[in-house]
């Protein structure tokens, strides 16, 4: 079914089109993310009545004709997905999101100086050279057996 008087725009009109680059940046800024997430059935209702409406009111087909309307798309959507890899990193490298280590999650080598406090802090003790962390259940012989308890 053909539309009649079909009119093009170019596609850095459409509303709908930044509702969605929107949605995107608020799940990567770490505060609105939070809330989205705390707030997930609402955020996904009021994005979702967002989109209806402006579907009701979109006549116009966007027009992507020229390469240089097509490097304007791809860049920034080259920026946003390093800026997402870059602000929602991982544990990969035994950091948080924030890039700080989960002190539970820390393996700590038992030397002669530190053998007393880190019972205290832990609540057991291990001999010197061995590895100790709040997560793992008992003292381990090496890092990598430490780090194994702990994830």
């Amino acid at each position: 079914m053909a539309l009649k008087n079909e009119q093009s725009k170019p596609w850095y009109l459409s509303k709908t089109l930044w509702l969605q680059v929107f949605a995107i940046i608020a799940i990567i800024v770490p505060k609105s993310a939070e809330f989205i997430q705390e707030y997930f059935a609402e955020a996904g209702i009021g994005w979702a009545l967002l989109n209806m409406l402006l579907r009701l009111i979109s006549k116009d087909k966007l027009e992507i004709s020229s390469e240089s309307t097509f490097k304007a798309i791809l860049l920034p959507l080259l920026l946003v997905g390093m800026s997402a890899c870059s602000l929602m990193k991982d544990d990969e490298e035994g950091g948080s999101a924030g890039g700080y280590p989960d002190p539970s999650r820390v393996c700590t080598e038992v030397t002669e100086e530190n053998k007393e406090q880190l019972a205290l802090d832990y609540g057991r003790s291990c001999k010197v050279g061995d590895f100790l962390s709040k997560g793992a259940p008992s003292c381990s012989s090496s890092l990598d057996k430490c780090m194994k308890k702990v994830y």
